[in-house]
This record gives structure tokens, C-alpha cells and sequence, in this order.
């Protein structure tokens, strides 16, 4: 089945949904040691840490337009634990002339300005390698940024005119796809093809997909063990109309494992399946499924952890649908909820992030969306304006917290509500640092 054709705008769709800007229950950490709180304890505590935003209190992040770089509209995608921020920059509202951008301590750079060449960037290590891509006249190339200098990495073979890299681990390899055309004789290769990629030291290895799925499949993230997360698709069970689903896919040192979906994947059609967006040092994944009332009902997207082989549903977090985008080293997850807004989530506490700065001056009209976590708690992405359609980039920075800057407010127990909150973020971040030290730092040793 040729699914490029007929079904490739209806996939990228798909993953679009996921990933769409207009719109608890279990961390273990490295070797148990993020468990500071009993479980149940937090769980009381979730649902109403979502409703804080209106008590006063001390922000504990520090917001920051990074602007909209070299043209009229920005999006923030990775930061490293150096605090540098990589992502893209469009020139005009389609965003058909993308640059890629870096934004550290007040700098903005256009990291193809010496040759003008668009493309995008997408992953940073803490060297500061950045991945993304480059668009030398009709072809896209995958390419690394390293200080003055970028390397083009070569494609999976003469049929593949096309590659990108999404993401990139402390060892350098990169993760992304490549993809092309049709070749003349369709026996020799799969047709119309798109495959998860690795480059690891220069050498492209085409990840594909597991068996039964069809030949695209796409890479998200890679860890310093070598671990890739992405998606597959593969036909649906059960469907008369070549229907297509997009399930998340964990490709580990040569084995491909299908992790599935929440409810299975299968039962809402073509829409149905799973995303999965990161993956840390720990193993540990999050991404998105899509749950369906019956073959043709509605579906409902939700924030999904992987566990090993254990799929953990992370609620809604207040709202009417979820999606997580990233997870860190500490075990802190980004995302979305619908009719809520943009959520940190750590042990098992789902907080809403605009409660956590001072919002007043971004304004109500301004949506953000979470896109990643670095392991001392910074978070990036995008800000969207529900009224003008401005799209910037934007860091949000955590800052110390003492309980003595608590603002105390009339009712006793919101009070005590928000101290608490504040207290385990504070407690959170202390312990952050033992982390990094003592686990963190051996993984890099």
C-alpha cells in the first residue's frame, strides 16, 4: 500500500494533532531516589494545585520573550543545562522561511547566517552541539552546528534526497529521518519512504520500523545510552480502507519495540495510536495516545509515560485532553492541557504553569506551550497569541524559593495550600542539585 500518496498529508496531520499550539501517578527516578513523598500525599494535592491561579504568591519562574529571532514569528524547541536555547525563526506568518536560531544570556543568533541557507534547529547537548536541518536548493540535509563550523550528514542512499535531525544526545549522534522519492524500480527499495534515522560518529544507520509496520517512521530523541524514541505507522487492525495508525516506536541498539497506546490504539480508526516525544537518561518516555470511544466515536488525546513495558496514563490534569512533550533527567515532565493550560509534573503533582510566574504582564490573550525541560527546571517553547496569531519563543527560568516570600492570603487553608506547593517545588530543586552531583554527573563520567 502506497500510504505516501493518499495518506501522507493525513499522518502529518495526525502528529500535528499531538503537537497542535492552537489549542501522579508513578516516577521512579535513578534508583528511587525521587520518591521524597509519599504517593497518595501528592495525589491529594494534584487536583488542587491546578486551581492556584489566583492566590498571590512569589513567582518561583522568571518569564522571558525571547522574541520572534530574524523575522515575525519564533518557537523555542531544546535547552541544554547551560541554559542555550535552539529553534526556529520565520520570516513572514506562513512560516515558509524558517531559520535556524540560538538564544543565550540576551543573544540572539541566526546559525545560518554567514550563507543564508533556511532549515531549522532543533536539538542542543550540553557542548552545545546543536541538530536540525539546512535547505540547500530543492533537498533538506541534516546538519550539526558546532560553534563556527556545521556538518552536513550524508542520507541513507542515492533514492533519499532528503534529511533532518531532531535530536541530539551528549555523545553527538543525532537522531531525525530521510526520506525521498519514489525510485524506478520500486522492487529494489520500499517506495515513497521515509525512516527513522541515526548518525552516530558520521555513519547513518536507517532504524525502520517494526514488523508490519509500513516504511515511515520517524525519530523524536536520543539518550546518552543510545535509546531512540520516535513514531511508526502501521495499518490498522480491523480496517477495509487501508486506515493507518501512528504508534510509538523505541529503537534500542538494533531491537525495535512497539510500546502501544493507551486503550490498545486500535479502536477510533485511522486517528488512533501513540506519539512518543522524549526520552531521559533513565529510559523513561513520555509522549501521547489517543483513546477512542468505538471505531468511529471520538477520541481524546492523553499525556502517556512508558515505564519499561508499562504504559501509564497521566490523567488530563484538569482539563479535557492532555499531551506530554518532554521529560528531564529528574524526572519532570512538560506539557498541555486543554482548558488548564501549560503543566509541569513532577511527582505525581501536576501544576499549572502560568500560576508559577507573573503573568499579568504577558497578558490572557497569550497561550504558552511547553515544548522542553532542562534538568535544572528551565522550560521553552512557544507563546501563542490567541488574537493577533503572534507566535515567540520564550524561556521560563526557575528562581531560588524561601518560604518567607509566600504572600499569605485571607483564606487559611488556600494559604497552606500554596506553601505546601511552594515547598515541594523549593525541595524539589534543593535535591535537584544532590542529583545532578551524584547521579547525573556519573552518567557523563
Amino acid at each position: 500500500v502506497n500510504i505516501i500518496g493518499s495518506q501522507k498529508a493525513t499522518i502529518f496531520a495526525q502528529v500535528g494533532q499531538f503537537y497542535s499550539g492552537s489549542v501522579g501517578q508513578y516516577y521512579s527516578g535513578a534508583n528511587m531516589k525521587q520518591k521524597y513523598f509519599n504517593n497518595k500525599f501528592q495525589s491529594l494535592l494534584t487536583s488542587s494545585l491546578l486551581l492556584i491561579g489566583s492566590v498571590q504568591a512569589a513567582p518561583l519562574y522568571v518569564f522571558t520573550d525571547l522574541g520572534s529571532g530574524t523575522g515575525m514569528r519564533s518557537e523555542a524547541y531544546s535547552i541544554n543545562n547551560s541554559g542555550q536555547v535552539v529553534g526556529v525563526s520565520w520570516s513572514n506568518s506562513s512560516q515558509d522561511n524558517p531559520r535556524p536560531m540560538l538564544w543565550y544570556n540576551g543573544t540572539t543568533t541566526d546559525l545560518n547566517a554567514a550563507d543564508g541557507l533556511l532549515g531549522g534547529a532543533y536539538g542542543i547537548n550540553d557542548s552545545g552541539s546543536i541538530a536540525g536541518y539546512q535547505i540547500d536548493g530543492q533537498a533538506s540535509e541534516a546538519v550539526i552546528w558546532n560553534e563556527t563550523t556545521k556538518t552536513i550528514f550524508p542520507v541513507r542512499n542515492n533514492f533519499s534526497s532528503h534529511s533532518d535531525a531532531m535530536g541530539i544526545n551528549n555523545l553527538g549522534d543525532i537522531v531525525g529521518s530521510s526520506f525521498g522519492a519514489q525510485p524506478d524500480d520500486p522492487m529494489q527499495v520500499p517506495p515513497n519512504i521515509m525512516s527513522a534515522a541515526l548518525w552516530s560518529n558520521g555513519v547513518f544507520t536507517d532504524l525502520q520500523a517494526f514488523q508490519g509496520a509500513y516504511f515511515l517512521s520517524l525519530a523524536y530523541r536520543i539518550n546518552d545510552s543510545q535509546q531512540v524514541v520516535g513514531f511508526s505507522v502501521i495499518p490498522t487492525p480491523g480496517s477495509t480502507n487501508n486506515e493507518s495508525s501512528l504508534r510509538a516506536t523505541l529503537w534500542d541498539h538494533g531491537a525495535v519495540v512497539d510500546l502501544g497506546a493507551q486503550g490498545g490504539g486500535f479502536l477510533g480508526g485511522s486517528i488512533n495510536g501513540s506519539i512518543a516525544a522524549d526520552i531521559n537518561n533513565s529510559g523513561h518516555i513520555v509522549g501521547t495516545s489517543l483513546i477512542a470511544s468505538g471505531w468511529d466515536g471520538p477520541t481524546e488525546q492523553r499525556a502517556t509515560l512508558w515505564v519499561g513495558t508499562t504504559i501509564i496514563d497521566l490523567g488530563t490534569w484538569g482539563g479535557r485532553e492532555s499531551a506530554s512533550y518532554a521529560i528531564n533527567d529528574v524526572g519532570q515532565i512538560v506539557g498541555f492541557s486543554w482548558g488548564v493550560g501549560p503543566i509541569l509534573y513532577e511527582n505525581g503533582i501536576a501544576i499549572n504553569l502560568n500560576t508559577l510566574f507573573d503573568s499579568a504582564a504577558l497578558g490572557t490573550e497569550w497561550t504558552l506551550i511547553p515544548n522542553d525541560i532542562n534538568d535544572n527546571g528551565a522550560i521553552v517553547g512557544r507563546a501563542y497569541n490567541t488574537i493577533t496569531g503572534q507566535l515567540h519563543a520564550f524561556l521560563l527560568t526557575p528562581e531560588p524559593v524561601q518560604p518567607a516570600e509566600i504572600v499569605a492570603v485571607s483564606a487559611p487553608e488556600t494559604y497552606t495550600l500554596v506553601l505546601l506547593g511552594a515547598v515541594i517545588l523549593a525541595f524539589n530543586r534543593s535535591r535537584r542539585t544532590y542529583f545532578r552531583k551524584t547521579i547525573h554527573g556519573s552518567l557523563h563520567a
